[in-house]
């Protein structure tokens, strides 16, 4: 038996996250699985800024884990995840945030300057990196705050999630499959 908890990456916004969510050996910027048995915690995914409501569900006769990415200043992202993949054994799954040993940093799908902006898009299929299935929310400047996601089976039909904007009050719908990567919102 085991707890998903994600933990923020103590961070500002407008910056790169630095390079606490891509250290394993810390905590910061991570999602983690506690052992309620015996307490012990194992990383299971790091790369993560400010995760919202990480939620259990199925997906193609499969769970998934799901859950909204605030970012810094370029993009909120949608992520979802086979559950059997994020706890399998082997290094954490890379979501991207914070700077890498290379000295590069990821904000989505988009490289990004020690100042939080964006520098270049990412490749889609960098190895080693969990690509967001859908990124959102950054076309105007000014505040935002993701919540999310949501999802039901039986409320929608044709929507798979959907997040908000807690400041400007916007709503954001995945309408294709949580396993497409790089989907409009």
């Amino acid at each position: 038996e085991s707890l998903l908890f994600a933990t923020g990456d103590n961070g500002d916004a407008g910056e790169d996250g630095r390079a606490f969510p891509q250290d394993p050996k810390g905590h910061l910027g991570k999602i983690l699985r506690i052992n309620t048995k015996d307490g012990s915690v194992t990383v299971v995914g790091l790369g993560v800024r400010s995760v919202q409501r990480l939620v259990i569900a199925p997906r193609e006769g499969e769970l998934t884990v799901d859950f909204v990415d605030m970012g810094g200043s370029v993009a909120e992202e949608f992520n979802s995840i086979r559950v059997t993949d994020l706890l399998a054994a082997g290094p954490p799954r890379n979501f991207g945030w914070g700077r890498h040993a290379d000295g590069k940093a990821r904000e989505g799908a988009f490289y990004i300057g020690p100042d939080g902006k964006a520098l270049a898009a990412a490749p889609p299929d960098e190895p080693g990196f969990e690509a967001p299935v859908a990124q959102f929310g950054r076309a105007q400047e000014g505040l935002f705050g993701a919540s999310g996601p949501v999802s039901s089976t039986q409320s929608f039909s044709r929507i798979v999630a959907l997040a908000g904007d807690l400041a400007g009050g916007g709503l954001f719908a995945i309408l294709q499959s949580r396993s497409s990567e790089g989907q409009p919102v």
